[in-house]
């Protein structure tokens, strides 16, 4: 390997791109750090000045509140999953509708088996909150699954509409929906059933 004329190559010594006058245009780690250091030390915290002592470590298995723990999963105001996800009641009619058609009840089978199997799972847990978190924390895994029939059930709703003759129909017959509003909250006779 050939070095250029001017510089001359020793063991030990710095090179070029680290001689006094590159490291005098570059800032210092130190320097850069001393904003960094005051913007840090002197905006408020929002925890405490010392963390709160870890409780003894929760074991997995029935205990005294799982009954508390399995409400507390599903409809606890801070931990409830159909609290912060009301919508995924509507699975259940999903899961339904799978259920009765031969092609989709294994899948129908499967996430029903695999939301309550984690349930169970997390209320059997004694720390079933979570700890310190905002919602379902344990439960955001099934809520995923849960909404695949969610989808199903809006995608029927609506290709109904769009593609049943008898289903539009409904709004006249057998009597128009002006003359008989009653029949707009009819859960014998809803439209997307035509």
């Amino acid at each position: 390997m050939s070095t250029p004329a001017n510089s001359k190559p020793s063991a030990g010594m710095p090179s070029s791109a680290s001689s006094p006058a590159a490291s005098a245009s570059s800032p210092s780690p130190i320097a850069t750090s001393a904003p960094t250091d005051a913007f840090i030390t002197s905006t408020p915290s929002p925890f405490p000045s010392s963390p709160p002592p870890f409780p003894p470590r929760p074991s997995l298995g029935l205990h005294a509140e799982f009954g508390l723990a399995l409400a507390g999963n599903l409809f606890s105001p801070a931990r409830g999953l159909f609290v912060y996800s009301p919508l995924l009641l509507l699975t259940f009619l999903g899961l339904a509708i799978w259920f009765h058609r031969p092609q989709l009840r294994p899948l129908a089978l499967f996430i029903a088996a695999a939301s309550v199997l984690q349930l169970l799972l997390v209320s059997s847990y004694e720390d079933w909150s979570g700890g310190h978190c905002y919602g379902p924390r344990y439960l955001s895994d099934p809520a995923g699954l849960l909404v695949l029939p969610l989808v199903a059930v809006s995608l029927f709703l609506h290709s109904q509409g769009a593609f049943c003759v008898p289903c539009s129909q409904w709004n006249y017959i057998p009597t128009e929906t002006r003359a008989s509003p009653h029949r707009l909250w009819d859960w014998s006779d809803p439209p997307f059933l035509s």
